[in-house]
């Protein structure tokens, strides 16, 4: 009997450490190649000033405080370049993929009350290849945080619940965590955590465990991790100015960006297909359990597990809060992502051993798998064609991809056959993710050689200003964060031009702005920058069709002549 303990423990960490392998094989590789886009500049620049001035309580954006997102992924970011030297792509990047990493193993983990070694596998390898978390993985954004911190939440209640752990622990250990993921990005973490245990207990008739003394002792566990942070927000701003602010920022959510009834007609039809493309490859293996007779009158027992009927609850009662959001994108509903893989880990587990009395379900997968590793092999040949026709560096990291793929794609196919279904998952896995790096490849040196590629405009405008410029004035919020984050002089905003001339002393003031902001901003002002504001430009080049040029100027001081 010991033996076989031994044997499963053995199992067991050889798992552990095939989780690790994939997801460093999947998301290290050109980790810091490619610039900051979309919100990852915003987090770099607040981590940046939190090591800059020391002041890692309240995030600050340019010298005003920044309350739209919690702080909890700037502080990771601020402690990963402290440790590591600084901040750049590479470190600002990689608390994101360490929470994948863990992520990875929370699902190996936690599962294992109701899935075998095979699903549980499955579930992790599942999570962290499918396409969503593979874009938002590696990435300085808060997303890969949330999704780990969320699913955490929802699998460390259940287990409790399953395994009737003291209530009062039960309820502190999860809405600690729902805490700690509120101070990732806002509320949504509760809402998750209440919509799925609410509607599981009420289908499981146990509504008394939700309105009980143990959960009152939770939600004050959670009420005082969110008081020591407010606490301190309340010293930058009044906790009214935080509460209009926090609500403000959900409001929005629903906003579409044209007019509400188009707006919301195309999100309804086209979500739900946003949805599966960021799941996949792994919905498809759902196909089998619809597709075929035999399969679907047996399945019901496999929908009829615990966690699986947790999972769909999850899946089911958030589902709708995003699809009727206008405004909604996919990474909102990300975190139901590794519960779609729990159920179809589940589903999984149920192939392996309806496989010998349905022929059809192993045909489905060697197809699925024939069509999945000549499609990432096509890809590795045409690589080299695309890079050599576009002009592109192929490097020595890029040509150990490709060569990577065309080997593993060859190797799957040359064993596909033979192989039973335990060996599709990470089959699957790598075929993906190895294809997925090549593309993020490509992307990225696409991106970085146009000429108005941000990090470059940025690098110009560090050569461009004099060493003893101590302060670059930015006009207007959040302005054009894609450039600044890359800045090295301290960057401090500015709202209007009249601020920017009373700022004027002996020296130089230089200032940075684009067209967007003269467009948008207050005619007075506009006019006295055109009118009466004397200023000579340093620099402009156009950026996007939105912000137009960005424009670097400055004010001449009045320092005496020697």
């Amino acid at each position: 009997m010991s033996g076989n303990h031994t044997f499963q423990r053995n199992g067991q960490w050889k798992d552990y450490l095939l989780i690790v392998l994939l997801t460093a094989a999947i998301y290290l590789p050109f980790l810091g190649l490619s610039r900051w886009d979309d919100n990852e500049p915003l987090r770099v620049a607040i981590a940046k000033e939190m090591l800059s001035t020391g002041d890692w309580l309240v995030p600050f954006l340019h010298g005003r405080p920044y309350l739209v997102k919690p702080p909890m992924m700037n502080w990771l970011i601020a402690g990963s370049g402290y440790l590591l030297g600084g901040i750049d792509e590479w470190t600002g990047r990689l608390p994101s993929v360490i929470a994948v990493f863990l992520l990875g193993i929370s699902m190996y983990l936690f599962t294992g009350k109701w899935l075998s070694r095979e699903g549980r596998l499955f579930s992790a390898i599942a999570t962290v290849s499918m396409f969503g978390l593979m874009e938002k993985g590696r990435t300085a954004e808060i997303d890969a945080l949330f999704v780990f911190l969320v699913t955490l939440t929802l699998l460390v209640w259940i287990n409790g619940y399953e395994r009737r752990l003291n209530p009062v622990l039960l309820w502190c250990a999860s809405l600690a965590l729902a805490g700690i993921g509120t101070l990732t990005k806002g509320p949504q973490a509760i809402a998750y955590l209440y919509s799925t245990v609410f509607v599981y207990l009420l289908a499981r008739k146990r509504l008394s465990f939700f309105f009980s003394a143990a959960h009152l002792a939770g939600i004050a566990f959670f009420t005082l991790i969110l008081a020591l942070y407010l606490s301190h927000v309340s010293k930058a701003v009044a906790l009214s100015e935080y509460a209009r602010i926090v609500m403000e920022q959900i409001t929005q959510r629903a906003e579409g960006k044209h007019s509400f009834i188009p707006s919301f007609i195309f999100h309804f039809i086209s979500y739900p297909f946003t949805i599966t493309a960021t799941f996949l490859p792994w919905v498809l293996f759902a196909v089998p359990a619809i597709a075929f007779k035999k399969t679907r009158g047996r399945v019901k027992g496999v929908m009829g597990r615990e966690v699986v009927i947790y999972s769909l609850i999850a899946i089911a009662v958030n589902f709708p809060v995003y699809w009727l959001l206008p405004g909604a994108k996919a990474r909102y509903f990300l975190p139901a992502g590794p519960f779609a893989a729990i159920i179809t880990a589940a589903l999984f587990e149920f192939y392996l051993e309806e496989a010998r009395e349905e022929p059809g379900i192993n045909a489905f997968f060697k197809r699925f798998m024939k069509v999945t590793a000549s499609l990432a092999l096509l890809c590795a040949v045409l690589t080299p064609v695309a890079v050599a026709y576009m002009d592109l560096s192929f490097s020595l990291s890029l040509t150990a991809v490709t060569v990577s793929t065309a080997l593993v794609s060859i190797f799957i196919l040359y064993k596909v056959n033979s192989a039973g279904l335990k060996s599709i998952p990470l089959s699957m896995a790598l075929t993906v993710g190895l294809t997925f790096l090549i593309y993020s490849n490509i992307k990225t040196q696409l991106d970085t050689r146009k000429d108005n590629n941000p990090r470059n405009i940025a690098r110009e405008i560090n050569l461009l200003l004099p060493e003893n410029v101590g302060t670059l004035y930015s006009m207007g919020y959040r302005n054009i964060l894609e450039v600044m984050c890359y800045m090295d002089k301290k960057v401090v905003q500015v709202d209007t031009f009249r601020e920017l001339k009373n700022l004027a002393g002996k020296d130089r003031v230089y200032f940075i702005f684009t067209d967007r902001f003269l467009k948008v901003g207050d005619k007075s002002d506009k006019r006295f920058f055109e009118e009466e504001l004397e200023w000579e430009k340093a620099y402009s080049k156009y950026l996007d069709g939105e912000k137009g040029k960005v424009v670097v100027g400055y004010i001449e001081g009045n320092k005496p002549l020697p």
